[in-house]
């Protein structure tokens, strides 16, 4: 993983390609498209088989464990989730997408990642016994301080991640992800088994951080190097937008954990927190696609025409297979909570309802966070998640007050989508895509679908009443399925050929010499 050796490691300086960047040719579209095509397929073998296995996972966990373990678990990553963001510095993201970057600044940002890790783990430990004290809860400090041994092993592998990513090496992230997952999979049910309870969480995810940091180590080693702050002026100056950035988000995206375990106590928020992991059980397809368009997109980020093309090719893909899905789940909650997870997790039923059909309007969204930050907009993103950060736990407070763990759930759908909705404009405005052509383009298809499916689902529902049932709840998802994908192959077949065309051109474009439109 050479990078280019410079005697000016300035980011103003003439620098040579890192070793897998695609240079300035005709064949740039077809040699991008190959490597988001063979990185997506790649990301998706793998993750069939961990997303198998993480399903089996939590559905053995959750009947092993209790809601108030998960709560455990849910307040320690309140503090842990914020902390990694700001101790991870944006690191990643800048060495994967930012120009002209010299082996000399990698080797820097290796050493302030690895001093960004020291300090996190440090400071989870200070803050340890007084998150104990101000959430009642005797069990948290020594969660928190197992937990923060994760800073420490995550800041090995910001760098070596980052530079596999820049160099669209996505088989080998998948597969190392695919490892890493498959590990916490069988270490949660073992433990919760042994009878670990909330140790179980912890103790699996010490490990599977530690599996990544030894393969970063061992398998993708970076040398370390005194940092200069002249050198890495520009890389910080951007990675301080993305920390602010996802900062502000973290604080927002988990103010509705922190005011359910602080209003309503471990119980309802263990109940809330399971309800949300299922609802965005999704994301995981979702990353399937973005892990990989970050390098991709830094690849066209002076070219508006090619940066509309990824974005609505893109974004048709993501919305055909994943709002169906939630969709499905917001429609089978009911079913799905009292034959699968058993009477105990009953009151879930409602905010999964809620969660699963507000995880449709975040499908999308990384997406044109990732627009911003390779166009030089990230200053405008980070700003949309601090008036986020302002509006969004005002209206979780008053949610939980009045309807416990169900207000909370519809405080989403009531005023996220107005500020995800201005973030988008933004970001189609800045590659002059308007606002009409995208949501035809890529969104008018798979929500056509899903609202033929939810009558056909509901109408089942109606004429089948009474109790849970395996028989009517497998009639439920086969209707649903088949109603869904009937609509996309009767209304919409020329849009299913052209991704399948645009996959096939992809993929063996570079032996036929065609290109893809």
């Amino acid at each position: 993983m050479a990078l280019t050796p410079t005697s000016q490691p300035s980011l103003d300086a003439p620098k040579m390609p890192l070793e897998g960047e695609i240079p300035g040719t005709p064949a740039d579209r077809l040699a991008r498209d190959r490597s988001l095509v063979h990185g997506v397929a790649w990301n998706g073998v793998v993750r069939l088989v961990v997303q198998s296995a993480a399903w089996a996972s939590t559905l053995i966990v959750a009947r092993l464990l209790s809601p108030d373990d998960y709560g455990v678990m849910g307040l320690a990553t309140l503090f842990l989730g914020l902390i990694e963001l700001v101790t991870e510095f944006g690191i990643g993201i800048a060495v994967a997408t930012r120009k002209g970057l010299t082996e000399a600044q990698a080797q820097e940002l290796n050493s302030v990642a690895a001093m960004m890790g020291v300090g996190g783990m440090l400071v989870i430990c200070l803050l340890a016994p007084l998150a104990g004290h101000f959430f009642h809860d005797g069990r948290l400090p020594a969660v928190l301080m197992a937990l923060s041994l994760t800073f420490l092993l995550n800041s090995f592998r910001s760098v070596p991640w980052g530079l596999l990513q820049r160099e669209l090496q996505f088989k080998r992230l998948a597969i190392y992800d695919g490892i890493q997952a498959l590990a916490l999979a069988a270490l949660s049910v073992v433990l919760a088994a042994l009878g670990f309870r909330y140790w179980t969480l912890v103790i699996a995810s010490i490990m599977s951080a530690l599996i990544t940091a030894l393969v970063a180590i061992l398998r993708h080693p970076v040398a370390f190097r005194r940092p200069r702050v002249k050198a890495l002026s520009g890389l910080l100056s951007f990675s301080g937008s993305i920390v602010g950035q996802r900062a502000a988000w973290y604080g927002y995206s988990n103010a509705d954990f922190f005011i359910a375990g602080k209003l309503l106590g471990s119980g309802p928020l263990g109940n809330y927190s399971l309800a949300w992991n299922l609802s965005h059980v999704t994301d995981k397809v979702t990353a399937l696609v973005l892990q990989v368009t970050p390098s991709v997109l830094a690849k066209v980020q002076d070219d508006n025409a090619e940066m509309r093309r990824y974005v609505i090719r893109i974004s048709e893909a993501l919305a055909l297979t994943v709002l169906p899905l939630m969709v499905g789940l917001a429609l089978v909650a009911g079913d799905f909570v009292r034959l699968v997870l058993g009477a105990k997790w009953e009151a879930m039923i409602i905010p999964l309802r809620i969660l699963s059909a507000y995880a449709t309007v975040g499908v999308i969204m990384p997406l044109f966070g990732q627009v911003l930050n390779v166009t030089g907009g990230e200053r405008f993103a980070m700003m949309n998640n601090f008036l986020q950060l302002l509006i969004m736990p005002v209206m979780f407070l008053i949610g939980g007050y009045y309807w416990g763990v169900n207000g909370i759930a519809i405080a989403w759908v009531v005023g996220h989508p107005f500020l995800a909705l201005r973030l988008a404009r933004y970001t189609l405005r800045r590659i002059d895509l308007p606002l009409s052509q995208y949501a035809r383009e890529s969104l008018a298809p798979s929500i056509a679908g899903c609202l033929l499916m939810a009558v056909a689902v509901v109408s089942l529902q109606a004429v089948w009443p009474g109790g849970p049932s395996v028989s009517r709840f497998a009639s439920e998802i086969v209707a649903g399925a088949l109603i869904y994908c009937g609509a996309m192959l009767l209304f919409y077949r020329e849009r299913l050929e052209r991704i399948r065309l645009f996959t096939r051109q992809a993929l063996n474009g570079r032996r036929a010499g065609v290109s893809t439109a």
